[in-house]
């Protein structure tokens, strides 16, 4: 067979699909292409073989044919060589398409000169060697094209019979192989694909797969498929619980084949549970207001239940709470949703630490050079800026804030009351300035920080 290239496979391709058609005069022949012989007679399980035969009246420098189609119950395509037409020409492109047993369908095959060289000689384009399977009347359908620099060479075309007579003996069974499922574990609800290769050395007539449901009930389903030789059945399952099942196969000699057993699993979408609390660090005798950010996929909570590890119970969604005492407990929310399932989240609460260590820095801006807001990394002993700057601060430690503000020589310009705590400053300044930020926390107590730079800030707005 000649090489391919894929360039040439490409220039073929655009050339045929948008050939004109000839005008013929009047008493011009035309040519033809043929399936040889018209009509056969075969045994089943015979091999045999069908040539694609051009009478030619024309030069042509080029064939296709766009589509072959055959009964695949009845035969399948075993084996495709290239004819004689061009065989005087070396350099001559020959694609052999692609066949589909399962369809019955022989695609795209074509072949060319690479150099425009014509011929007139009738003969075999191509010869294709099938297969009988099993019998019956299989009519062969063509559908091909001649070509001529760059123009459609007008042919008949003659279509062929094949007889396939005889009895065969079978008592081979189909082979069941490649059992695959996707998830092995799922969700109610949602999908299982269960997949399989079943092949048999005449035909698959059927491919079934038994299920057994959790609750002693029994399902036969059909299986689709895919392609040549897989099989699959897609479906979802509303009741929880392990599923088993085995794949049934059955030829058309009547074999029949029964894979061993497997099995899936459907589990509930269970409720997620999850909580915060309020403040972070609560001290004895204070309210500890409880929230909970639980939820359900497939539904919704019906049912809160707080265990908060002094031995109160709370009920709702979302509850307050006093300790009487100092110390670390852990607080339990278990939640039910409609379907009746449950989940729970524990997370500790420390009581008895009113006053947790905390500070406050300022990260913008530190030694450099600013302008407009952007860094310029030079080794410098202190802060210039130069057009409007974004004054950012930081709180360190795990501390509920109040607020945090910030000051220019200690003149108040923006309060910030939650993260992130940012102050872009605008007002007119030249020259040196201090810039300090106070951070509150929600027991009153107060932490700073401070930082000395050279403004050179030419706007008149207000800072924000």
């Amino acid at each position: 067979m000649r090489s391919v290239s894929v360039l040439s496979t490409v220039v073929v391709l655009i050339l045929l699909s948008f050939y004109p058609s000839y005008s013929l005069a009047d008493g011009t022949e035309i040519s033809s292409i043929s399936l040889l012989p018209e009509y056969e007679n075969v045994e089943i399980g015979e091999i045999f073989s069908v040539e694609v035969y051009a009478d030619l009246k024309e030069n042509i420098s080029g064939w296709e044919i766009e589509k072959l189609s055959f009964p695949p119950h009845i035969l399948e395509i075993v084996n495709i060589t290239e004819g004689y037409v061009f065989s005087e020409y070396s350099d001559v492109t020959f694609v052999e398409g692609s066949v589909d047993n399962s369809k019955g369908e022989l695609t795209g095959m074509f072949c060319f000169t690479l150099h425009g060289e014509k011929s007139k000689i009738s003969g075999t384009l191509c010869t294709i060697s099938f297969k009988a399977k099993r019998a019956g009347i299989a009519y062969l359908n063509l559908s091909a094209e001649l070509a001529c620099e760059g123009y459609s060479v007008p042919a008949i075309i003659h279509n062929c019979t094949v007889n396939v007579s005889g009895n065969i003996t079978d008592h081979i069974k189909p082979e069941i192989s490649n059992i695959v499922i996707i998830p092995s574990i799922q969700y109610v609800g949602q999908n299982v694909n269960i997949s399989c290769r079943v092949t048999d050395n005449v035909a698959v007539d059927g491919v079934y797969i038994n299920i057994s449901l959790p609750n002693g009930s029994t399902m036969n389903v059909s299986a689709s498929r895919k392609g040549y030789d897989i099989y699959y059945v897609n479906l979802s399952y509303p009741e929880i619980g392990t599923y088993h099942f085995f794949i049934w196969a059955i030829d058309t000699s009547g074999n029949g084949n029964m894979s061993d057993a497997h099995e899936f699993e459907i589990i509930p979408f269970y409720p997620t549970a999850d909580f915060y609390y309020e403040p972070l660090n609560p001290s004895a005798g204070y309210t500890v207001y409880f929230y909970s950010t639980s939820y359900d996929i497939d539904g919704y909570i019906v049912n809160w239940t707080w265990y908060f590890g002094d031995g109160d119970i709370a009920y709702g969604e979302n509850v307050t709470h006093p300790y009487a005492q100092n110390g670390t407990y852990e607080v339990r929310l278990y939640v039910r949703d409609n379907d009746g399932f449950t989940s729970s989240i524990a997370k500790n609460i420390t009581v008895g630490n009113p006053n947790p260590p905390f500070s406050v820095s300022i990260v913008r801006p530190v030694n450099g050079l600013y302008i407009l807001g952007r860094y310029i990394r030079l080794k410098l002993k202190t802060t210039v800026i130069v057009g409007r700057i974004n004054v950012v601060a930081r709180i360190h430690g795990t501390v509920d804030i109040k607020t945090v503000k910030f000051y220019i020589d200690n003149n108040l310009k923006y309060v910030a009351e939650k993260e992130p705590y940012i102050w872009v400053c605008r007002d007119r300044l030249i020259g040196r300035h201090d810039i300090k930020v106070v951070a509150e926390d929600v027991y009153g107590r107060e932490e700073s920080d401070n930082i000395s730079a050279f403004f050179l800030i030419l706007g008149r707005s207000k800072s924000t």
